[in-house]
């Protein structure tokens, strides 16, 4: 049984599995991540992690795999720059798991590991060429082109959540820019258009009677599926801006497929529908007879299993 350990590092949550070679999870952990308190505590939780699924394991394991957010510089095994941690520049991920394991250890970048699980396991089976995203705390891209990883030279490829959809007068991103896709349709850009939206609006929701700590895109999505007027508009300004990424996306590479993950994925439709139908007006033709905007099949799992596959002989060519 060939086995390798999978970590996922997310702005919210960090995942952990033992993941075998048909992508399943023979022990998994889940911890909130200390975002706000530096990379030395980051790291330190995902080793006792590591320590924790190798005394769970079933066997051996070949290695570690391990998805970090941001930019990076793969090889030298440096994260680079993440928007969403606390003074996260140029840090050395790679050697304080080299030296307390003992094991072959490699890394990328968080979304483009849940592009990896969905290749091997998941909706990326179907397709030769596909953009993954994962729409959570940001919004990453991992790109795929005849079934091999696409990194670019500088290791910033699929940056999906950067493409500028408002610049002008858009709201700040974390990156430093404005009008950023992720400022717009990530967890916590839905979060603030809600929270304005009820501050400016008139319109009678359900939304009115929670506390602002209860507003996020789940309750959004809630309220929408219970017929809230003020909800679906939201959803619908959501995904009509998701959808001019998506048509950017398609204008430039023209991919078999976007296959979107992470947890505001899990709003369905409420997301996708608005966003195929804006990239099927914007698109040219025969593109726009094409569009497919499918659900990750692996939902959240899809980040840890694809981290996992970085592993050196877990998955057979």
């Amino acid at each position: 049984m060939r086995l390798a350990i999978g970590i996922d590092l997310g702005g919210t949550n960090i995942v952990g599995a033992v993941v075998d070679s048909a992508g399943r999870q023979l022990a998994t952990l889940k911890r909130p991540t200390p975002a706000r308190e530096g990379p030395r505590v980051v790291i330190g939780v995902m080793q006792e992690m590591v320590a924790e699924l190798l005394s769970r394991s079933p066997g051996p394991v070949l290695g570690i795999g391990l998805g970090i957010t941001g930019t990076m510089d793969r090889e030298a095994g440096i994260s680079i720059f993440s928007p969403n941690f606390a003074n996260w520049r140029n840090v050395d991920v790679l050697t304080p798991f080299r030296e307390r394991f003992g094991l072959p250890v490699t890394m990328d970048n968080d979304v483009r590991v849940g592009a990896l699980g969905e290749l091997h396991f998941g909706a990326g089976r179907r397709y030769r060429s596909f953009l993954f995203t994962a729409i959570g705390t940001g919004i990453g891209g991992g790109i795929v082109i005849d079934r091999q990883i696409y990194r670019g030279p500088y290791g910033t490829a699929g940056e999906f959540g950067h493409l500028p959809i408002r610049p002008a007068g858009g709201p700040r991103c974390g990156c430093g820019a404005s009008g950023c896709l992720e400022a717009l349709c990530s967890g916590p850009g839905i979060r603030r258009r809600t929270l304005e939206a009820l501050a400016q609006r008139p319109d009678p929701s359900s939304l009115r009677a929670l506390p602002p700590e209860e507003i996020s895109a789940r309750t959004l999505a809630e309220a929408a599926r219970a017929g809230d007027r003020l909800a679906l508009q939201l959803w619908e300004e959501i995904g009509t801006d998701f959808g001019l990424g998506v048509t950017v996306y398609y204008n430039l590479l023209g991919p078999e497929a976007i296959i979107v993950g992470g947890g505001v994925s899990l709003a369905g439709d409420l997301l996708l529908e608005p966003a195929r139908r804006v990239a099927r007006e914007r698109l040219m033709s025969p593109i726009r007879d094409h569009v497919e905007l499918v659900p990750a099949e692996l939902g959240d799992e899809a980040g840890v299993v694809g981290a996992a596959t970085l592993v050196d002989g877990l998955v057979m060519a």
